[in-house]
């Protein structure tokens, strides 16, 4: 009976306290009009799925990042494996502290992780006046973004993180450097420089890039 209870604690975990919150009539309007449009975009795309969540995702499910998995159960099962005799309170109270550090863990990872996104006030794209890539450059900023973080694991290894302190070590520093929004040669992957071969897969400046097109600037 003792096993049958771990095992339903290991697969179904404990509910999680969430954070009391004001109601939305006290937040400042500016983060209502934020989060209301943040929602309406969301189910614009995906639809309401909050429902559908419920049923499908579990908080001890397995987190994959970037081909890493987080996974909650792994030290409890080696506990079950090795015979331990861990009561259903105790293996509770193990379960949440697995997931607290799978947080923790995970939060760590993320954030190590680049964005980029769109951008606005950089130098003149010449010989036009594009300052902004908004409505069109998502194709080329993810193409960065995932090259960005190829050369980062290439270089750091995949397990590297920021620290706490958020201090960069050089190398990371200059990897960066190099997806600025500046046309020079110590840039060498900003948009100005990408866009100087749109003529080869027949796009100009302002065109929205297809991912075959994006990976054949940068390449």
């Amino acid at each position: 009976r003792r096993a049958a209870q771990e095992k339903a604690i290991v697969e179904s975990p404990p509910p999680v306290r969430r954070p009391r919150t004001f109601p939305e009539a006290r937040q400042p309007s500016r983060i209502n009009r934020w989060a209301h449009q943040a929602r309406s975009m969301w189910e614009a795309v995906f639809g309401d799925q909050e429902s559908d969540a419920k049923k499908v995702f579990s908080r001890a499910a397995p987190v994959c990042l970037l081909g890493v998995e987080y996974n909650v159960h792994e030290s409890l099962k080696k506990h079950l494996k090795s015979g331990s005799m861990l009561g259903p309170s105790k293996l509770r109270e193990m379960l949440i502290q697995e997931m607290e550090r799978r947080k923790k863990k995970v939060e760590e990872d993320f954030r190590s992780r680049v964005w980029f996104s769109y951008r606005e006030g950089f130098p003149e794209i010449t010989p036009t006046q594009w300052t902004s890539d908004a409505g069109w450059g998502c194709m080329l900023r993810t193409s960065q973004m995932m090259f960005c973080q190829a050369l980062i694991t290439h270089n750091l290894g995949r397990g590297w993180r920021l620290n706490r302190s958020r201090e960069r070590s050089a190398l990371y520093s200059v990897i960066l450097r190099w997806f600025l929004d500046y046309p020079c040669k110590e840039c060498p992957y900003s948009l100005h420089n990408l866009l100087h071969h749109a003529d080869c897969v027949g796009k100009k400046v302002g065109e929205w890039f297809g991912p075959q097109a994006a990976c054949v600037v940068i390449q």
